[in-house]
């Protein structure tokens, strides 16, 4: 990431709100449920850095859609005893997706 760009963004407009897309951070317990290789995102000091300089909005849609899918993998190959009620795998996968936004706030946020 080149935050000397960010820098210089803040200094000629300095109220202006920020975003940062592409920001996931592809956490690896996913990729590897999932069985993706090589496939890495920004480093969480690479998003600290950025909110450092004025980015006041993080897009990691990326890392929510693998921590669904993921989970949504694990429910459908662990057992036949998750049998076929959605609420039941459909909970896991937005809980797993919740754990992982608390996560990545408390990493931004530190």
């Amino acid at each position: 990431m080149r935050v000397e760009v960010l820098r210089e963004i803040r200094l000629l407009l300095p109220r202006v709100p920020l975003v940062l897309h592409g920001a996931s951070m592809i956490p690896a317990e996913y990729t590897r449920a999932l069985g993706f290789k090589n496939a890495g995102g920004i480093s969480p000091l690479d998003i600290k850095r950025a909110v450092k300089y004025g980015i006041t909005k993080v897009n990691v849609d990326s890392d929510a859609r693998l921590a669904w899918s993921a989970t949504m993998k694990k429910m459908f190959s662990a057992s036949r005893d998750n049998g076929f009620d959605p609420r039941v795998y459909l909970s896991a996968a937005k809980d797993e997706m919740v754990r992982l936004y608390e996560r990545e706030i408390r990493i931004i946020n530190n």
